[in-house]
């Protein structure tokens, strides 16, 4: 029994020292880390042994050095992320399937397109009106509460601030190449000053929330779900041709797909673009595509902080998540559907098959 006990004092950590006095009968051999353990374990302070018997757990030899350090309670490094070994993959047979699919949507996408009216002449719904409101009304307790969490996580050392500001840069050039391309040009170097001068302020403006979103919600992730985030922090490396990669992109854009497909239901019309317009939109789209992917996890993992309910966070996430999709009170109902096939994407395959599906939602459907 632990020492305490005889004094009236019972904890949870008293259990520990019972496990500590088992495991060293047990084992005979250990580790010098598993030993180490033990002997806390067996501290005659409470306040010296482990706090929890996972990071008992984490001493013990494993193969795998991300399910160690979870278990151990710690959060993995990024660099460890990138190493680790997904716990399923897609295999080849598979991932053609889901190419064929998505060939498939695409066509059927094309097709039900036919015969529609154009854009401009669709009215602005009052609900459109109220989702943009409502879009403008988060971000900004959004961005406060990401300068509160990434001030938190680099104080503790917790920020992949290589990875922050890769994702920045990328997005900042892929903001200034969209504001050069549609950017009304003139000769006059003073007027042509301001046009750079603009697109600059932008590009850095959208720069900077994308670093600070990354920097508050990337440690979470990486504590809670590093599992979710290894195609991602493969990507940053610059991995391209990796089969994760490649398997998390692929699965992102057959739910964007699938996003498209559903919003065939309130019969959107097809967005028509020049070649450089095209051009324009696939930077707008790409930067787009990152931050909302990262604002939509910001909020998921903001609500599962505060309400400590992972289930009622993510109904509320997915009813605001809906009025944002929609655009009329008729598509409400696809709005929930489109809300929770991206719940899907970021719960089960991460950040970067959620980037891949906003992606292929927004370039698909004219915003």
């Amino acid at each position: 029994m632990a020492p305490e006990v005889f004094e009236g004092h019972l904890s949870a950590r008293s259990d520990l020292y019972a496990l500590g006095v088992v495991l060293r009968e047990l084992l005979t051999e250990a580790p010098a880390e598993l030993e180490e353990m033990i002997a806390r374990c067996l501290a005659a302070d409470p306040e010296n042994r482990p706090s929890s018997a996972r990071q008992i757990l984490g001493a013990f030899p494993s193969s795998d050095p991300l399910e160690a350090a979870l278990a151990a309670g710690e959060t993995p490094s990024p660099e460890m992320v990138a190493a680790a070994e997904p716990t399923a993959q897609l295999s080849s047979r598979n991932a053609w399937l889901l190419f064929g699919g998505v060939l498939i949507g695409l066509l059927l996408a094309m097709w039900g397109r036919d015969g529609l009216k154009p854009i401009s002449t669709l009215a602005v719904s009052p609900l459109a009106v109220a989702a943009l409101q409502l879009y403008l009304v988060l971000l900004v307790p959004l961005l406060l509460a990401g300068v509160v969490m990434t001030r938190r996580n680099l104080r503790a050392g917790r920020g992949d601030v290589r990875g922050a500001r890769r994702v920045a840069a990328f997005v900042f050039f892929c903001r200034l190449l969209y504001s050069l391309l549609t950017a009304h040009h003139a000769r006059s170097i003073v007027d042509e000053s301001e046009v750079l001068a603009t697109g600059l302020a932008w590009s850095l403006f959208y720069a900077a929330e994308v670093w600070l979103g990354y920097l508050a919600v990337e440690p979470y992730i990486r504590r809670w779900r590093p599992q979710t985030i290894i195609g991602w922090k493969r990507l940053l490396e610059g991995r391209l041709s990796d089969p994760i990669v490649g398997s998390d992109l692929l699965i992102g854009t057959v739910f964007g797909v699938g996003m498209v497909l559903l919003e065939e239901l309130r019969g959107l019309p097809p967005a028509t673009f020049s070649v450089q317009s095209w051009m324009a939109m696939l930077f707008y789209v790409l930067t787009r595509a990152i931050f909302y992917a990262l604002f939509a996890l910001f909020l998921l993992v903001l609500l599962r902080v505060v309400l400590q309910r992972p289930a009622i966070a993510s109904t509320i996430w997915t009813a605001i998540v809906a009025v944002l999709f929609a655009q009329t009170p008729n598509a409400f109902i696809v709005g929930i559907a489109l809300a929770l096939l991206l719940l899907l994407a970021i719960s089960r395959f991460g950040l970067l098959a959620a980037a891949a599906s906003l992606f292929t939602y927004l370039l698909l459907i004219p915003t």
